[in-house]
């Protein structure tokens, strides 16, 4: 479970196609149990819109939610697991 933190619309030009990627980045951060580690862990994951618009919940700031990823380790879907 990791809880979001910020999210943020963004816009890129893919280097080798030439298209324009759509998406947002959501800032999240989690308690681990990684080796060494005291305290909480944090990560950007990006999403286009197109496939957030497919997935389950758009999670919010204040969202504690579930990654789902798929077998590439590309985030698949978002789990709600308490709303703000």
């Amino acid at each position: 479970m990791t809880t979001v933190i910020g999210r943020k619309r963004t816009n890129f030009t893919a280097g080798d196609t030439g298209q324009v990627i759509n998406g947002v980045n959501f800032y999240t951060v989690y308690d681990s149990t990684a080796d060494g580690l005291e305290g909480q862990m944090c990560e950007r994951i990006f999403v286009t819109v197109d496939k957030l618009s497919k997935m389950a919940h758009n999670p919010k700031v204040g969202d504690s939610i579930e990654i789902i990823y798929n077998r590439y380790g590309k985030p698949e879907d978002f789990k709600l697991v308490t709303a703000k």
